[in-house]
């Protein structure tokens, strides 16, 4: 058998546009002197996926039924394609798209009813679990979006196809990490057949998805492979098993993979959304640097604009470095002082409010954190002790006030906006996962923009994934990789003068966000590592009271590109006004946090909490 696999990369919900373009490449297979004898194309390759609520709506139904009896009618060639296909629901009474996959060709076609599989607990494996058909006696098991088990036996069959959409959470779960391979090289040696993936290309708003298609042989032995993350047709012909040839599959490394699904997401964000180009604030500094970086790296830089914004707390040297890296990148920057108008808004406002009482309330404090920024509320309350309400808040010094502070951020963003808007540029954010963590943001200024390329990266990892790039050349200067992180919103700020340093910071907040744990469970993990004695119970629970606090400020801020398997948007579905306050329980060792978290689990109640109960 001449085998095909299209990795494809559709646009949600474009059917008719993924229809075309699937037909298109399926004709110029059939053009060839050799056509296949089977094209397979990866799960929901015809619709798209995640399609979310689309799954119910009544007219996305009809169009999944126009569009499968549209290609089988045109299919030149034997096709098996992942798709949506309604089904009507007798638990809602309405109709329902469900995930299946259509073998069509020759003018005739046919679904599958992998919507049809019941899975039953008892039977681990059932004939039901997939589909097979039969093309030149050759016997096809396919299965959709989902690997075979190793108890699953498939020696009546001569090829194994399986229809993926995996997306990319982590190198290590990629297809082609060396514990996923190995694992596929198994199920085809022991069973003695040719095992064949094709999956998903491309990205869909927050997700990406990995590629790298794939055929091994009856040997165990990878024969042929796509890139990731990108769309290309592979050909093989699966003849002779003893005389294929072995390819090397290198796995990426964890900052390659990180950079290749982040340049993956920002180009197809901008093409499927029909943007001209982007526009990224460039500070200076190393997020809207690696930003920058990324884009240009998926767009080009004739596509991409720098914009810098300097106000009277700007540095020179920050200035300096940003046009240092536009001159790397061959980025085209525009320079657009806030002086003037951060001047014209304190002057109107002192006007405005000169007569009123708005201008010298008594100011209260009752919490150390700031809900509005996430910062500690110190220099609030020295500015309460000093000037006693008798003094013009409008008066302050950026320093003493966070509201001024965040109305250079908020006039940035209106630059940013009207460009945006005018030339219809996608505006690129440039938070990271530890500030969206902590509130160490704006809203309506520096948390603005459409979608956020490096938003799920920690802090540490950001200075990863840019010494990474300039090990391969240099596009972020060193200056910028080398100075204190600040967003230099008044004199000599440095972010470690709201937050504790990076280094530190981000290993709370991984255990805490990718982990799960609490303040004991942190506590217990890093006594027991002893890498990090300086981090106290008080800045653990600071750390988490403050990522609490942050709860209302994260679900304003733009999806962010996935690089492991967690993200806010998805994994913490925390309430945001939320009363609950974690502590230290004085638990020492991990088996009292065991014994603690068992006691949950089992419902204990009070009585059994005993000796851990404060």
């Amino acid at each position: 058998m001449y085998i095909a696999i299209v990795q494809f990369n559709p646009k949600v919900g474009a059917l008719r546009e993924n229809t075309e373009r699937a037909l298109a490449e399926l004709n110029r297979l059939a053009s060839e002197t050799y056509p296949p004898d089977l094209v397979v194309f990866p799960a929901f390759a015809l619709t798209g996926e995640p399609i979310e609520l689309l799954q119910f709506y009544p007219p996305f139904a009809a169009e999944c039924i126009e569009i499968y009896a549209d290609f089988c009618n045109r299919a030149p060639l034997p096709t098996i394609i992942g798709t949506y296909y309604p089904q009507f629901d007798p638990y809602t009474a309405r109709l329902t798209c469900l995930p299946e996959v259509i073998y069509a060709g020759d003018g005739d076609g046919e679904i599958l009813h992998f919507s049809d599989i019941v899975y039953e607990e008892n039977d681990p494996y059932d004939d039901s679990f997939m589909r097979h058909i039969t093309i030149n006696d050759t016997s096809v098991a396919i299965m959709f979006n989902e690997s075979p088990d190793y108890d699953e036996s498939f020696e009546d069959y001569d090829v194994v196809v399986v229809l993926e959409a995996a997306e990319f959470t982590g190198e290590e779960a990629m297809l082609m990490a060396t514990s996923q391979t190995d694992e596929y090289k198994e199920i085809a040696k022991d069973n003695n057949v040719w095992y064949v993936i094709a999956n998903l290309a491309g990205a869909a708003d927050s997700i990406v998805y990995e590629g790298t298609s794939m055929i091994i042989s009856p040997v165990g032995k990878i024969v042929a492979a796509a890139p990731a993350f990108t769309e290309q047709t592979i050909c093989y012909n699966l003849s002779n098993a003893a005389m294929a040839k072995k390819i090397l599959l290198k796995p990426q490394l964890q900052y390659e993979a990180y950079w290749n699904v982040i340049v993956c997401g920002i180009r197809d964000y901008h093409y499927k959304n029909g943007f001209s180009d982007c526009v990224i604030g460039l500070s200076g500094g190393i997020d809207s640097s690696l930003v920058c970086a990324l884009a240009v790296e998926a767009l080009g830089a004739d596509h991409v604009h720098g914009v810098l914004m300097p106000s009277q707390n700007s540095s020179s040297d920050s200035i300096k470095d940003a046009k240092e890296l536009a001159s790397i990148l061959g980025v085209k920057t525009i320079t657009l002082p806030i002086n003037t108008i951060y001047d014209a808004f304190m002057l109107l406002y002192e006007h405005a409010l000169s007569d009123t009482d708005i201008a010298n309330p008594t100011l209260t404090t009752n919490s150390s954190c700031n809900v509005a920024t996430g910062k500690d509320k110190k220099a609030d309350s020295d500015v309460d002790a000093d000037f006693s309400g008798s003094k013009n808040r409008l008066s302050m010094k950026p320093e003493d006030n966070i509201a001024l502070q965040n109305i250079q951020a908020r006039i940035r963003m209106l630059h940013l906006m009207h460009l945006s808007n005018t030339f219809n540029w996608l505006l690129l954010n440039t938070g990271n996962r530890s500030e969206a963590a902590m509130g160490y943001s704006t809203l309506y200024g520096d948390t603005a923009g459409a979608i956020a390329p490096i938003g799920n990266l920690y802090k540490v990892d950001v200075y990863g994934v840019a010494r990474w790039r300039n090990e391969r050349g240099l596009v972020i200067p060193d200056a910028i990789l080398n100075k204190p992180p600040s967003a230099e919103l008044y004199p000599g700020q440095r972010d470690c003068d709201s937050l504790p340093d990076y280094d530190i910071l981000d290993v709370i907040l991984r255990l805490h966000l990718n982990d799960g744990m609490g303040a004991d469970q942190i506590l217990v993990s890093l006594r027991e590592c002893e890498f990090f004695p300086e981090i106290t119970p008080e800045i653990v629970l600071d750390t988490l009271s403050r990522v609490s606090a942050a709860e209302f400020k994260r679900s304003q801020e733009p999806m962010a590109i996935r690089i492991d398997d967690f993200s806010f948007a998805e994994n913490r579905h925390w309430p945001t006004t939320n009363g609950f306050v974690d502590r230290d329980r004085k638990l020492k060792t991990d088996v009292e946090v065991f014994r603690f978290i068992e006691a949950v689990y089992k419902d204990c109640g009070p009585r059994n909490l005993g000796y851990f109960a404060n």
